[in-house]
């Protein structure tokens, strides 16, 4: 988890749980990462699933010079 410049965090990790709760997009395969940012509040501003057939593992996330976010991960 990383703060924002918008006073919110960015989450990352990985899920192999299909939408329940408050995920809304299923796993495409295995492992996936889940990558969520959130407001100051905690409130989920979007949210992503992100991989490939096999396991995918986020290792960690942080923010990048303009603006964007990387991911260190694992396949």
């Amino acid at each position: 988890m990383r703060p924002t410049p918008d006073g919110g965090f960015i989450l990352g990790g990985y899920t192999s749980s299909g939408i329940s709760g408050d995920k809304t997009e299923d796993t495409i395969g295995g492992n996936d990462y889940w990558v969520i940012k959130a407001d100051a509040n905690g409130n989920i501003e979007w949210q992503n699933d992100i991989g490939g057939s096999k396991a995918d593992i986020l290792k960690d996330i942080d923010l990048t010079f303009d603006g964007g976010y990387i991911r260190g991960l694992s396949s």
